[in-house]
């Protein structure tokens, strides 16, 4: 417990420290459902979005946070994913911070259709907020690396809600597990009581098996101290979006490990911010 508080407070410290500039120009909306059926969890079926200013037509980043299916919410860190939204936005780019259901209220395949059932909300209320609907781009960190993988590649979990992964116009992945047949004894133990000991379950919600023809570009990230496969997994999905004709990047960030990783998203000049916008750049040329 001691160790997450630790690293809890290095997260919210690493990204709040640094304001986040021309936050003036940001528009934030709390606590959005998403989803409204009668089975609706009263908190992880929400968003919350960090919008440009006076502006149309800007690309948005649907966020998915990590904290291995169990943990994490769009609050976590003091608020440091807002921050992290926040200063995005004042750089033109739309941010949704999503929650999801997670175990053990929950097993899979239930996180990745709450990813689905947000990207849905996100490309049909595009000309509500603002945003093209055409500039969608996921970005997950660990646990949520591996949804928005899956989301992207595995059309069942889009097409639930009358969508194809066509809706999606780029990935970043950043220290995942993508492929849960290679993660050892180990890895099958930890994850267990999300995914099923079943290899045919793993299967279905390794992302780097369920690769399609033509998908999305990716950003494949992670970090050098990051979880002992951690590159071993992203060279699995990088070589398997390769070979089925997609575009992919793979980056090594030197001096992170496999939290801290991610908080550079809301720093300016951080090499994953910079890679980040960069990836954007390439997407959407003229945005």
């Amino acid at each position: 417990m001691m160790r997450y508080a630790l690293t809890a407070f290095w997260f919210w410290a690493a990204v709040t420290t640094v304001p986040a500039a021309g936050s003036s120009r940001v528009v934030e909306r709390k606590d959005l459902s998403y989803y409204e059926g009668s089975d609706a969890h009263p908190s992880k079926h929400k968003l919350d979005l960090y919008l440009p200013s006076g502006s149309e037509g800007h690309p948005v980043l649907v966020f998915v946070h990590g904290g291995s299916w169990r943990r994490g919410d769009k609050d976590a860190y003091g608020g440091a994913y807002g921050a992290m939204g926040r200063s995005l936005a004042a750089e033109g780019v739309a941010v949704a911070v999503i929650n999801y259901r997670l175990s053990p209220e929950v097993r899979h395949p239930e996180h990745a259709r709450d990813v689905a059932q947000a990207v849905s909300w996100v490309h049909g209320n595009a000309s509500r907020y603002g945003w093209n609907p055409g500039k969608i781009v996921l970005v997950g960190h660990s646990a949520g690396a591996h949804l928005c993988s899956l989301t992207a590649l595995d059309e069942v979990y889009l097409k639930e809600h009358g969508r194809t992964p066509d809706v999606i116009g780029g990935v970043v992945a950043v220290s995942g597990v993508y492929d849960l047949t290679r993660t050892g004894v180990t890895g099958q133990l930890l994850y267990q009581d999300v995914f099923g000991t079943r290899n045919e379950q793993l299967q279905a919600a390794s992302p780097a098996l369920r690769v399609r023809s033509k998908p999305a570009p990716f950003l494949l990230l992670y970090a050098a101290q990051d979880y002992p496969t951690a590159d071993y997994q992203t060279r699995r999905l990088e070589s398997a979006l390769a070979q089925s004709g997609g575009t992919v990047r793979s980056l090594e960030i030197a001096d992170r490990n496999h939290v801290n990783i991610i908080a550079g998203l809301g720093r300016k000049g951080d090499p994953v911010r910079e890679e980040v916008l960069r990836f954007l750049k390439e997407l959407f040329p003229s945005r």
